[in-house]
């Protein structure tokens, strides 16, 4: 365990660029201290021996597999190592198999921004009731402000790095949309106001807490299986540009060193090429709006699988059957885990959660 040196900050100056690198490398060296060589054998193609394995010991001839967000990327190595294994498979908010976990970080970043964009333009066509502007450039102009009033001076416990933090997680939350302009416009419009006090130290997302040293240090070795940039030079040319495009929901940690930039051991193997070798189809369900998991990444898996895709339509979920309450969602997944049977058409859209009832500016 290592205690961080570098200040946190959604939008860091490049003066705690050597910070942030000195923490990393020690917080690798710290994992190769505790971890050491159990380390290098941390990855997805071991995991899924792990789970044939299992598979063995229960005396079932197949695997049925229903896994989410990172874990889907795990049910698709399975099904590329041992295909004859693989029965119904359910991947839920999916990893993209077409880019590496460097690569997977970044479009986290992207896809908060699509759903910024995707409330701005919605809000700019209230600007009637929130007062932002009208349209969604309008809307980020004045979203900018607000960060920018933040940086100098904090609301309550809300400063610009808690205030990004907000934007995104709201943002992806489409009930949420109107909470979201709502504090926008007080810490533009009102910012000594007791009541956007309030607004802004209620908008605070919470941090997690690890639920003990185990899972994230596996996770830092697993995802050391692909090889990561060692030029510092890379990472910060990236956080330069992140902080400036993509600063809402914290997008510039996953631009700035990872420690597998510093990775102290040889992975024993290389993730395997995704691919269905004969393998029953199955399904991919995804949110449009997945802020953790880019759509996109859900689509290419389909494809390359040959599965069926539902699409949570205008949605910003990450992880979605059996936890929304999507009655779409879950009848279809439901009916292909009971009986095998999939959905018709190559893709299917169901609605996700209403977009609040704020009525539209007359004319828009």
């Amino acid at each position: 365990m290592t205690v961080p040196t570098a200040e946190f900050d959604s939008r860091p100056d490049d003066s705690a660029f050597p910070a942030l690198v000195a923490d990393t490398r020690a917080k690798e060296a710290a994992c190769a201290r505790t971890g050491g060589a159990v380390r290098r054998t941390l990855n997805s193609a071991t995991v899924a021996r792990d789970m044939d394995v299992i598979r063995a010991v229960l005396r079932e001839r197949k695997l049925n597999f229903l896994g989410y967000g990172d874990a889907t990327y795990t049910g698709a190595v399975y099904g590329t190592l041992f295909p004859r294994r693989m029965d119904r498979s359910v991947l839920d908010s999916s990893r993209n198999p077409e880019v590496d976990w460097r690569g997977q970080y970044k479009s986290q970043a992207y896809a908060i921004r699509d759903n910024v964009d995707a409330w701005a333009a919605w809000a700019g066509r209230r600007d009637g009731h929130f007062g932002l502007g009208t349209s969604g450039r309008r809307v980020i102009a004045s979203v900018e402000r607000a960060a920018d009033s933040l940086a100098e001076t904090p609301v309550g416990y809300m400063d610009r790095t808690g205030f990004d933090a907000a934007v995104g997680a709201l943002a992806a939350d489409r009930t949420q949309w109107d909470e979201l302009g709502d504090l926008v416009s007080a810490l533009v419009h009102r910012p000594g106001d007791p009541d956007t006090e309030r607004r802004a130290n209620a908008a605070l997302q919470p941090w997690e807490e690890p639920e003990g040293e185990l899972r994230p240090g596996a996770v830092e070795a697993a995802t050391c299986e692909d090889d990561w940039p060692t030029d510092m030079a890379v990472y910060r040319e990236d956080m330069r540009r992140f902080k400036e495009k993509y600063p809402y929901g914290l997008g510039v940690l996953r631009a700035q060193p990872w420690v597998c930039a510093f990775r102290s051991f040889t992975p024993s193997e290389r993730p395997p090429y995704i691919r269905n070798s004969g393998y029953p189809k199955g399904l991919v369900v995804h949110a449009e709006g997945n802020p953790v998991l880019r759509h996109a990444g859900g689509r290419a898996m389909a494809e390359r699988l040959g599965h069926r895709l539902v699409t949570v339509a205008d949605d910003g979920s990450n992880d979605v059957y059996a936890v929304r309450g999507n009655r779409c969602v879950d009848a279809r997944v439901t009916t292909y885990l009971l009986t095998g049977v999939l959905p018709r058409r190559a893709e299917t859209v169901c609605a996700g959660a209403p977009r609040p009832d704020v009525p539209a500016d007359r004319g828009r």
